[in-house]
């Protein structure tokens, strides 16, 4: 185990306890860690469109000299939700790769959780959760980032990219 931290007001926080951003997707609590979060921008951002994308893919911003392609989650995976004020778009580090997800609202933008604490049935969450933890007396499912897309749906993206010929 490793050193622990007290902070003042809060709980005992170990040093192995890792930083999440928890967000609402189609009415579902999900954390991210906050070190695989680049950057959360509003919904509102302009787009480039890119003609040849499939429906998912709402189009492309720069920012600071990237391209990074924006997924509309909720398209993607056929959720229902309808677009808001309070929609962000979340860009991941994905293997040393921009790709900005739109999501609903930022819920908590700091929780500290703890690797070996999880609860029992992630099997009833969506395939992209690796485990359940508890927060403030609630269920948050952890993302793997790395199986939010599948295999197809990166070889779409990189097919934007090289279309923009930004690869």
């Amino acid at each position: 185990m490793g050193k622990v931290f007290q902070f003042p007001g809060k709980r005992t926080v170990s040093a192995n306890s890792r930083q999440i951003i928890v967000i609402e997707l189609a009415g579902k609590k999900f954390g991210v860690y906050t070190d695989q979060v680049a950057e959360i921008i509003s919904a509102d951002t302009p787009l480039k469109k890119i003609q040849t994308a499939p429906q998912w893919i709402e189009g492309v911003v720069v920012i600071r000299g990237h391209y990074i392609p924006i997924i509309n989650y909720f398209l993607l995976h056929n959720i229902q939700s309808e677009p808001n004020e309070r929609n962000k778009i979340l860009i991941l580090n994905i293997n040393n790769s921009y790709i900005g997800f739109i999501i609903g609202d930022i819920l908590s933008e700091i929780a500290m959780i703890e690797p070996e604490v999880s609860l029992p049935g992630v099997e009833k969450w969506p395939f992209f959760v690796d485990r359940i933890v508890p927060l403030k007396n609630q269920q948050v499912g952890i993302i793997n980032i790395d199986s939010l897309l599948s295999q197809a749906d990166n070889e779409e993206i990189f097919k934007c990219r090289k279309f923009l010929g930004c690869l």
